[in-house]
């Protein structure tokens, strides 16, 4: 399939990162200490091929199968009770909303609370060229990807790298194409 919107293509070109070289600024100095929501309670994921969502029907587990459900490559996941479900594009929040709407209109389930979270990034990749140890395309695995890991996910620069980095996004963003040399804490 096509590029998405979170995949990017990060080129790092040659000579030593300003981030590893001696006397570099230490990334904690440079920005508080903030901690992301972890990436299964994230609420505007678009969820995608190859995704799994668990859901949870709380109150009624003995009606209905709470588990992992893998979306499928025509964007559906298949559901107890409701059957084949279309959750592409949608959020967690969207599919626990729809889901629960077919479980009371379908008669399956009276006051239905229905839980919906992510269960394993499958669907975004991330390319990364350059002067890493591993090129190649890598499943995000989770929405808190931060230049860093994608460099530490590649096995890290080469000797010869240096600090100037390239971001491609697959789609243009307003801004155009981010360039630029790495710097502690500066994403």
């Amino acid at each position: 399939g096509g590029l998405t919107s979170a995949q990017a293509q990060m080129h790092v070109a040659t000579s030593t990162p300003s981030h590893l070289q001696p006397g570099a600024p230490d990334e904690q100095t440079q920005r508080p200490a903030q901690t992301p929501p972890p990436a299964s309670q994230r609420q505007d994921y678009p969820i995608g091929v190859g995704d799994a969502i668990r859901v949870d029907v709380l109150d009624h587990r003995d009606e209905f199968a709470s588990g992992d459900y893998l979306v499928h490559a025509d964007g559906m996941v298949t559901l107890p009770l409701v059957g084949p479900f279309k959750v592409l594009g949608m959020t967690v929040g969207e599919v626990a909303v729809t889901l629960t709407k077919r479980l009371e209109d379908g008669h399956f389930l009276t006051n239905a609370n229905v839980s919906v979270i992510m269960a394993g990034y499958h669907s975004q990749t991330i390319t990364v060229n350059g002067e890493v140890r591993n090129q190649g395309t890598f499943i995000l695995g989770s929405d808190q990807m931060t230049l860093q890991r994608a460099i530490q996910t590649a096995g890290g620069t080469t000797p010869d790298a240096d600090s100037t980095v390239k971001i491609q996004r697959a789609r243009p963003q307003p801004s155009g194409p981010t360039s630029g040399p790495i710097r502690g804490g500066k994403d």
